[in-house]
């Protein structure tokens, strides 16, 4: 999982933590982007609160509700066609790479390349001993 180096200086994640109003913000961006590597998944459902609650680890003071709210407005996350399923825009976009592996492991690798008309492959005779193993050949 990557993050950019100036993730927490930049303006989303910066509106996202004033918003809040909480010091473990960054844990929450954190424990939303292991969880969609955990499950190598990239949308999650996070639509009901207690989903959101085990997702985030969230305190029971801070409401789940509130917290969606702001991960949408900052845009780390995107509802998909009012459901409970919600794209994680920020996973997808600072992991672009991890995400181009799991889908070329999908697909099984290289396939293997058949013999061309090659001659088959001569197999090298070493001569054998003609001494028995007590005599001494010198």
């Amino acid at each position: 999982m990557n993050f950019k180096p100036d993730f927490i200086r930049s303006a989303p994640f910066v509106k996202f933590k004033r918003a809040l109003d909480r010091p473990e913000a960054l844990e929450y961006i954190f424990l939303l982007c292991q969880k969609c590597q955990l499950d190598r998944n990239t949308e999650l459902s996070l639509g009901d609160d207690l989903d959101l609650e085990i997702t985030l680890g969230l305190q029971k003071e801070v409401e789940a509700s509130k917290v969606r709210e702001l991960l949408v407005w900052s845009g780390f996350i995107k509802q998909i066609d009012d459901s409970d399923i919600y794209s994680i825009e920020l996973f997808t976009e600072m992991n672009r790479g991890l995400l181009a592996n799991w889908n070329n492991g999908n697909m099984g690798g290289r396939p293997r390349r058949k013999a061309q008309d090659s001659p088959p492959e001569e197999k090298i005779q070493f001569p054998t001993s003609s001494y028995s193993k007590t005599e001494v050949p010198f």
